[in-house]
């Protein structure tokens, strides 16, 4: 009885947790979900509000550990992300795609 409680009670846990938003994060992980052609929505969903906006590139930065992400849009889609892992300097990883 207290084992199906127990289980029970886990359940509704975890599946109220499950039934709300799903909270944006900026990771590498979530960096990748991020698709060419992607509207800029989209993009906000999964990484959150961007640390800087100018025009229509977006930058987000983790301070610690360090890394950073900027994501350009043409006409509201993803055409270009690139990931750094260096304050300073060129990147040591770059993932750079351009659409068309």
């Amino acid at each position: 009885m207290r084992r199906a409680l127990l289980t029970m009670t886990i359940a509704v846990m975890l599946l109220s947790g499950s039934a709300g938003c799903i909270r944006a994060e900026f990771t590498r992980q979530t960096y990748e979900t991020i698709l060419l052609g992607e509207p800029a929505s989209q993009v906000q969903e999964k990484l959150g509000k961007p640390t800087e906006q100018s025009g229509e590139t977006w930058t987000y930065e983790n301070e610690i550990p360090y890394y950073r992400a900027q994501i350009k849009f043409k006409e509201g889609n993803v055409v270009e992300k690139v990931w750094f892992i260096e304050k300073q300097g060129k990147p040591k990883q770059r993932d750079k795609r351009e659409t068309y």
